[in-house]
């Protein structure tokens, strides 16, 4: 296949998204979301934690741009 003409992608089920990731998928597409779970920030570090989204459907993503699930 003519990598020039393609892109490869791959399905993604589930993935850690940020606070504003997430609000932003809730008012886009909310019927996207299967199941979230608020993963909280670790104590004394920077930021609001994160948002890990199961989704009801998989969403196709470049594979340049894989964002794996932390467990």
């Amino acid at each position: 296949m003519n990598s020039a003409n393609s892109i490869d992608v791959f399905p993604v089920r589930e993935e850690l998204l940020k606070p504003e990731e997430f609000l932003d998928l809730v008012e886009r597409n909310p019927s996207m979301i299967e199941r979230s779970t608020f993963i909280p920030p670790k104590l004394g570090g920077p930021g609001f934690g994160f948002i890990q989204v199961q989704y009801s459907r998989p969403k196709y993503r470049p594979i340049n741009v894989f964002k794996p699930v932390a467990r």
